[in-house]
This record gives C-alpha cells, sequence and structure tokens, in this order.
C-alpha cells in the first residue's frame, strides 16, 4: 500500500512519542502536520524530518481549543482535499 500522497496530523508532535510518531508516519512518505503548542520543539521536528527527506510542516495548536482543532483539520482538508491519519497524543504532563 502507497503512503505517498497520505496525509496525517499528530497532535503533541514537537516532543517525545508525538515526535517519533511524526518522523516514522514521514518516512513512509506521509506528509506529516505537526501540531502543539510547542512551536520551537514543532519546528525541530520539521527539520528532522526535512533533513531525512520526509515532508512536514508545523501548526501551533492548543487542543483545549476545540475551534483551533477544528480549524486545523478544516484547514488540511481544503489544503489537502483529505485526512488519512490522526494520531491524538497530547496529554496534561502536571498529571503525571
Amino acid at each position: 500500500m502507497s503512503t505517498s500522497n497520505q496525509v496525517a496530523i499528530v497532535t503533541g508532535g514537537a516532543s517525545g512519542i508525538g515526535r517519533a510518531i511524526s518522523i516514522e508516519l514521514a518516512s513512509k512518505q506521509v506528509f506529516v502536520v505537526i501540531t502543539d503548542i510547542d512551536e520551537v520543539g514543532g519546528e525541530q521536528t520539521v527539520r528532522e524530518i526535512e533533513i531525512k527527506g520526509g515532508r512536514a510542516k508545523f501548526v501551533k495548536l492548543d487542543v483545549t481549543d476545540a475551534s483551533q482543532v477544528e480549524n486545523v483539520i478544516h484547514n488540511v482538508h481544503q489544503e489537502h482535499g483529505k485526512l488519512d491519519y490522526m494520531f491524538n497524543n497530547v496529554g496534561d504532563r502536571d498529571v503525571w
């Protein structure tokens, strides 16, 4: 199955599991939209993906704001015509 035309959104993609999933999806030629409140980490993830030949972009997103989530999904659909994967990876580190 070819993934070269597929699109994914990864929430919490600036670090940890979200970053690892973003990098793995990109290695499978999936275009990855990395979302997080951490702009620096998100842009670092994009750079790491691009250095390895993958495709990605960062969008700042606070998942506690439903309208922001809706806008990101809408914009991805408008830009790419579809959304193949959504990896919801956000958690509150203060809980741990």
